[in-house]
């Protein structure tokens, strides 16, 4: 009964932060803001990207880490990105091989998860700070879609986004309304037993791992309000946090799946995997249906998206492309239609996206 009123409670949530999205997303056009040469500059680029997906009837998108920026989720090899501190992804074998690297990565997940996907209720009980992880926890979940997932939302619903392809596992694009959204890489609020195949909600672990280490949580939250306020070296991509020197990982204790006793892993793509060939034929079939392909806040420096930007210069389909750094796709022979950033303005994406709609006058 919990579970059914909370659901549907989420639901209504959704949609309400959805409508109002919509109806306040044309308000301001983010050029205002700009001094007068580099607002000239900027708003040629706002009016180019706005033609091209206005000539355009079903276009398929590909995001990467850029994208979620604005919802304060750290990228991969941006300016601040996580590759800058020491940021080392969790790689298969390593996982499915190594209790010691799950330890490692569980023990870590317990900040960096909080962060990315609940809110933190404290309450002081002795002297002490515990985190307080409620069944409701989408309606405080600090990682909220931003503008830019709105804006693919909308254009989606006004029919000019066929497909969203996401190299994230974050679920923003899900969460600001998007219907046909393909997870490369995997979610990150499922977990599956390697040996069963059994799904279970990550959020239920994150729990149970609190209650199994509930010493480790403690020192965990402690240095929470010690260091005030979560910085950009110590939140990372994905989920991670980096506890080095304040958890002992090897005292870390980890759950097996209660049906069988396997691994329990995220439902995501670590490096080193393949992404099922099942999705990837999907979105295969996809470019054959688009006439446009918008690439956003991704370097493509992985192939299991960048096979795709060749996939669709090979069938001659317009690309425009929505990056602040150098990509892959920079340095290849592949032509794009649209490049955003020539100027080194460093717009997000987000912020284009919501200019774009704005002269496209969509809600």
């Amino acid at each position: 009964m919990i579970f059914l009123f909370s659901l549907n409670f989420h639901k209504t949530r959704l949609i309400r932060l959805y409508s109002r999205e919509i109806r306040s997303i044309g308000t301001l056009s983010n050029s205002d803001i700009l001094p007068k040469q580099i607002r000239d500059v900027y708003s040629q680029e706002v009016e180019e990207l706005t033609s091209f997906i206005a000539s355009k009837n079903r276009i398929a998108v590909i995001t990467g880490a850029g994208i979620s920026t604005d919802s304060n989720i750290p990228d991969y090899r941006g300016e601040n990105g996580s590759y800058k501190f020491g940021h080392k992804p969790m790689v298969h074998l390593d996982f499915v091989t190594n209790e010691n690297s799950r330890k490692r990565y569980w023990a870590r997940s317990i900040l960096g998860f909080i962060h990315s996907h609940t809110s933190l209720l404290y309450e002081s009980y002795n002297h002490l700070l515990l985190i307080i992880l409620i069944i409701g926890y989408k309606e405080f979940q600090l990682a909220q879609p931003n503008s830019g997932h709105y804006s693919l939302a909308i254009l989606e619903k006004n029919n000019k986004v066929g497909m969203i392809v996401t190299q994230n596992v974050d679920r923003l694009h899900q969460k600001s309304g998007s219907i046909n959204v393909v997870d490369l890489h995997g979610r990150n609020d499922i977990v599956e037993c390697l040996s069963c195949k059994t799904e279970f909600s990550r959020r239920m672990l994150q729990m149970k791992l609190e209650d199994m280490n509930p010493e480790i949580t403690k020192n965990i939250t402690e240095y929470y309000k010690e260091m005030n306020t979560l910085n950009k070296q110590i939140i990372r991509a994905d989920g991670d946090s980096n506890l080095d020197g304040v958890v002992d990982y090897n005292k870390f204790c980890i759950p097996n799946c209660p049906k069988c006793s396997g691994v329990l892993m995220p439902q995501v793509i670590f490096f080193g995997n393949n992404v099922p060939t099942k999705r990837v034929e999907t979105v295969y079939s996809e470019l054959e249906k688009a006439d446009g392909l918008l690439i956003i806040g991704t370097s493509l420096e992985v192939y299991s998206a960048y096979r795709f930007v060749d996939r669709a210069a090979k069938l001659n389909i317009p690309i425009a492309l929505v990056n602040n750094g150098p990509t892959r796709a920079d340095r290849s022979n592949i032509k794009l239609h649209f490049r955003s950033n020539k100027n080194n303005i460093n717009m997000s994406c987000g912020h284009i996206l919501k200019d774009v709609i704005h002269k496209l006058n969509f809600t």
